[in-house]
């Protein structure tokens, strides 16, 4: 019996995939006018190491403030990780993905806490 070699090739195939993609990401990236005078749009991200080990840095290219980053993923399609604004202290979860047109999107999903007075 004839071992099964196709599986080999998937693998191969998107494993290539996988690192292509991410590849497109390496960079540095900011949001799109007119988006960019929001102080929530004030963010550079710079990607860079490979699929297997991605590193994310985050800063307000305003004020040169660099966020922290934590607990980032790539699973192929989706790059994932944690901020934190210390100042603000913002802190949510980015979603990359890679559009057909050559620009991200950005998922943010961000908890803030606030103060609630009783008025009554």
């Amino acid at each position: 019996m004839k071992p099964n070699t196709n599986k080999g090739r998937l693998k191969k195939i998107l494993c290539a995939n996988m690192k292509d993609n991410f590849n497109k990401l390496i960079g540095k990236w900011r949001y799109n006018p007119p988006w960019d005078d929001s102080d929530d749009c004030r963010s550079e991200y710079e990607i860079g190491g490979s699929a297997d080990n991605p590193i994310v840095k985050a800063m307000d290219y305003y004020d040169g403030e660099e966020f922290i980053i934590t607990n980032i993923k790539w699973d192929g399609q989706v790059l994932e990780f944690e901020s934190l604004m210390k100042s603000t202290g913002r802190k949510g979860v980015n979603k990359f993905t890679l559009d057909t047109d050559g620009k991200i999107t950005n998922e943010f999903t961000f908890t803030e806490s606030d103060k609630l007075t009783k008025v009554t």
